[in-house]
């Protein structure tokens, strides 16, 4: 007769409650407008700031170190290099990282984004143009600005518009509102686009460019972390670059002078940062949707 087991107790059988997900449940959506949040980047830690940094370095130097054998070629100068030098340590960097999707981030656009950046992007460009013509008014044209003139207008519209618009928004914004923005954005939105800006502004090397370049710089950063959408940036500044072109092409005109948007400017900045920095109303109101929230 084998001997008696010992008696077990049947709440061992019962499986444990572990917390898990509902079938098919969607990600986490944070901000209440039907976009799951970005990515997290795997198993690979944050950047660190300092990379930001170490990459606007690495371009500056291939940039500058390929200028000279670029100076014979229209394409070379204007779209090779700004895409060597710009935007694929910008791509190599996010792809290395695991972290493309949250670099080039791109969230369906909804009115109220579409309305935050269009201010956005109108108030920086109509200030920073307006800004530049009371410098060039006080202490005239550059020296390059006539040569400018007339490298833009010896090629036709199309070519004009690809290579003084639409490349160097790209270029740029890979840079510096993707990698370098995404690497300083622990330090917290204000700072972020601060730091983006200035070094945005400090790699045109100009002092007359500096703060113009550096309030559309802020303006398109902010686009990027309170729509969540890069892509917008990268449009904003083509557009900027666009408005740019048509003042040069204006006939008698001084690059940046345009006085009559003084006031359309103001009016447009204060609308612009009234939508972007008001508190956010879960009901429905207006409200920051920060592109990389805080874990």
């Amino acid at each position: 007769m084998p001997e008696d087991l010992p008696s077990r107790d049947p709440t061992q059988d019962r499986p444990l409650n572990l917390p898990s997900s509902p079938q098919g449940a969607s990600p986490p959506d944070p901000h209440g407008d039907g976009e799951p949040s970005p990515a997290e980047p795997g198993s690979l830690h944050d950047p660190h700031p300092w990379e930001g940094f170490l990459l606007v370095g690495a371009a500056v130097l291939i940039f500058t170190l390929g200028a000279p054998s670029a100076q014979g070629s229209f394409v070379g100068r204007f779209l090779i290099l700004p895409g060597v030098a710009f935007l694929m340590p910008a791509v190599l960097w996010a792809w290395a990282r695991g972290m493309l999707a949250q670099v080039f981030s791109w969230r369906s656009p909804t009115r109220r984004a579409l309305v935050v950046a269009g201010t956005l992007i109108a108030g920086g460009s109509l200030v920073a143009l307006s800004l530049a013509g009371v410098l060039t008014a006080i202490f005239g044209e550059s020296g390059e600005t006539p040569l400018l003139r007339a490298l833009l207008f010896s090629v036709g519209p199309a070519r004009r518009f690809l290579f003084f618009a639409v490349a160097p928004a790209l270029c740029e914004e890979a840079l510096f509102r993707g990698a370098l923005l995404r690497c300083v954005r622990p330090w917290g939105m204000g700072t972020a686009s601060l730091v983006s800006a200035l070094t945005f502004a400090a790699i045109h090397a100009s002092w007359m460019k500096f703060l113009p370049v550096a309030i559309l710089g802020w303006a398109l950063a902010q686009v990027v972390l309170r729509t969540g959408n890069f892509w917008l940036a990268v449009a904003g500044h083509a557009l900027h670059n666009g408005i740019v072109l048509g003042v040069l092409d204006w006939e008698g005109a001084r690059v940046g002078m345009v006085p009559l948007s003084v006031g359309i400017a103001v009016l447009v900045v204060v609308t612009g940062l009234g939508l972007a920095l008001a508190p956010f109303n879960p009901a429905g109101g207006w409200g920051s949707k920060p592109a990389f929230p805080r874990s």
